[in-house]
């Protein structure tokens, strides 16, 4: 009887052991745990409207924004690049196709499932957005202190908005072994499509920045990769790469000789925010915020 009592004992600890009763926590002590692409995709889109406000809306920024831009169209020229690397690739059907047919390969070996057709159907939302905003809703007025700057509004370009959301998409659907690699290229190819952009008189530069930085900022609505989120370290160093990638395709593309400053700061502004856009949004984990936070990161 005694051996029976003892037997049960221990198989009520083991059942306990194996179905422990939960805690109850306070909700002080409760961990947040948020995306930080959310972040990311916040600080995007104060950039944006930063963008917006300062190369619209005074004197000093349509100046410098109008300035570069003629100048650039006017001094400056393509030099040879690669037929897959100019702008009329942007709107080939060649490419469109080609990306559909990678984040389709990617979501299939990945098991995407439902997320690959949220992020093939993202590029043609931002597009459309891109639009609408251009022609319906943002506005470039003509200021006092801007006489003969202004021009009408072309912000943001379809073009750049259309490359860099292709390759945000591409970058979140490869396998994580590849996606670095992949961001590093498509930000380079993205800086090399906006500066082309803004060379051959079709952009300003604000236009450009603008659009990657609205491509950044609702990123944030796309669903999360299945594969593991990169370190913290590898997404540094793979935006750290992109923002290279992007100054090389500069170089690439214009060159270096007759660069004026006002021109180097905007292709290098540029080549920042495809960088950071494409190698950091699309790849982040997530963060714990809460007095918890601290102490609860490796669980």
């Amino acid at each position: 009887m005694t051996a029976q009592l003892r037997n049960g004992s221990c198989a009520d600890q083991r059942v306990e052991g194996m179905n422990p009763v939960p805690r109850r926590r306070s909700p002080e002590a409760l961990d947040v745990v948020v995306d930080v692409r959310v972040w990311l995709a916040v600080i995007c889109g104060a950039a944006a409207g930063l963008t917006y406000f300062v190369t619209a809306w005074t004197a000093a920024g349509q100046v410098w924004d109008q300035r570069v831009f003629l100048f650039a169209r006017s001094e400056l020229s393509v030099l040879p690049v690669p037929a897959w690397a100019r702008i009329p690739w942007v709107s080939s059907p060649v490419l469109w196709i080609g990306v559909a047919v990678l984040v389709t390969v990617f979501g299939v070996v990945g098991g995407l499932r439902w997320r690959t057709t949220l992020y093939l159907a993202f590029p043609p939302g931002m597009i459309l957005l891109a639009r609408v905003l251009r022609l319906a809703v943002l506005e470039r007025p003509e200021l006092a202190g801007a006489a003969g700057w202004a021009a009408d509004n072309a912000a943001p370009s379809g073009h750049a908005t259309a490359a860099a959301a292709t390759a945000v998409v591409l970058t979140m659907a490869a396998p994580r072994a590849v996606r670095p690699w992949i961001a590093v290229v498509s930000a380079g190819w993205v800086t090399l499509i906006g500066v082309q952009l803004i060379v051959a008189g079709w952009h300003r530069p604000g236009d450009i920045v603008l659009a990657i930085l609205l491509v950044g900022a609702f990123s944030a609505v796309l669903p999360r990769p299945r594969t593991a989120a990169s370190p913290a370290m590898v997404l540094l160093i793979t935006a750290v790469a992109g923002i290279a990638a992007g100054v090389l395709a500069v170089w690439a593309t214009v060159g270096a000789d007759g660069l004026g400053p006002k021109t180097t700061q905007a292709f290098g502004l540029v080549a920042v925010c495809a960088g950071v856009v494409v190698s950091a949004v699309p790849g982040p984990g997530r963060s714990r915020l809460g007095p918890r936070g601290a102490t609860n990161r490796g669980r």
